[in-house]
């Protein structure tokens, strides 16, 4: 019998299923049924050497049930607090990622939405298509500070289209990379400084339990009151409450938010509401080229691990 991989993914990538294929798995390419219970679920789990997933939740006690024959978790992207890591590690399940392949993508759309704060794009459209032909004027990039929350392979790709922009650039990490930074034009500062000077700050931090709802309002209150908050990591980094607050009371000018609390954003959630919140619906990696690197990673990273030479474990 052979093992089996499991690809919630369509047959358009079949040429990179047929690698798995070669070397003697077995492909299924459907999604569990959300519908039918949890015992049939872990039943169903439970055949798997390998699973492929994104956004879903993986604890402690699924892993338990499911535990035997996976061999390993292939997070589709990078960030793996989806994941009981821990407890995949206690269980001899391996996690691995595929950290850098989406990294194009969502730095695209991290600019995006810069230009957009700046210039005022969805609200003009907004205005627009309800008939409407006011304007009021928004910012040039040239001169301004932009800041990163982190500095890994995301920022850089921003960093890079940015530097054309005319702009400063600052970063805070607690591992800094200075040839890194030097050829992007970046300079490292301290986390207070960067609040302090940025018009722009962009977070691009993994969730962990010391950053979970760092972005609050003692953060909010040493910006600027006309900077921009953007966010394309993860939600739950930023108090969503406090950002609400810091909104409404204009403590800052704004923020752009790829990424929530809670997904999707709950209809009641007033920043659905606030004209200086501009929103999208965790698309920063959404883009079919992005979409084919990840998969081509996942697909090496069980390569690899079958080969008995393992790559991009996050828990070993």
């Amino acid at each position: 019998m052979q093992d089996k991989v499991l690809i919630p993914m369509k047959g358009e990538y079949a040429y990179l299923f047929k690698k798995l294929e070669d070397i003697g798995l077995e492909v299924c390419n459907y999604r569990l049924d959300k519908e039918i219970s949890l015992d049939e679920q872990v039943n169903q789990l439970k055949q798997f050497k390998y699973i492929v997933t994104g956004g879903e939740i993986w604890p402690a006690e699924l892993l338990e049930k499911i535990k035997g024959n996976l061999k390993m978790i292939v997070k589709y992207g990078t960030g793996v607090d989806n994941i009981d890591v821990d407890a995949a590690r206690e269980l001899g399940i391996a996690v691995s990622n595929t950290a850098g392949f989406n990294s194009f993508a969502v730095a695209e759309l991290t600019v995006a939405l810069i230009l957009d704060v700046a210039r005022g794009i969805t609200r003009f459209d907004n205005i627009v298509k309800n008939n409407g032909w006011n304007s009021t004027k928004g910012f040039s990039l040239t001169g301004k500070i932009i800041g990163f929350l982190g500095f890994g392979s995301i920022a850089g790709e921003a960093a890079k289209r940015l530097s054309n922009f005319g702009v400063k650039m600052l970063a805070y990490d607690k591992f800094q990379n200075f040839e890194k930074a030097k050829q992007l034009g970046v300079e490292y500062v301290s986390y207070d400084e960067l609040l302090d000077r940025a018009d722009i700050i962009s977070i691009h931090m993994p969730l962990i339990e010391e950053t979970k709802g760092i972005i609050n309002m003692t953060v909010f209150k040493k910006m600027k009151d006309s900077a921009y908050i953007i966010n394309t990591s993860r939600g739950p980094i930023i108090n969503e409450l406090d950002l609400i607050e810091a909104l409404k009371n204009k403590i800052i000018a704004g923020a752009a938010l790829d990424v929530f609390e809670v997904e999707p954003l709950p209809l009641e959630n007033e920043l659905r509401q606030l004209e200086n919140a501009v929103l999208t619906p965790h698309v920063a990696a959404a883009t079919q080229e992005a979409g084919t690197a990840m998969l081509t990673g996942c697909v090496e990273n069980i390569i690899a691990f079958e080969k008995g030479n393992p790559i991009n474990i996050v828990n070993r």
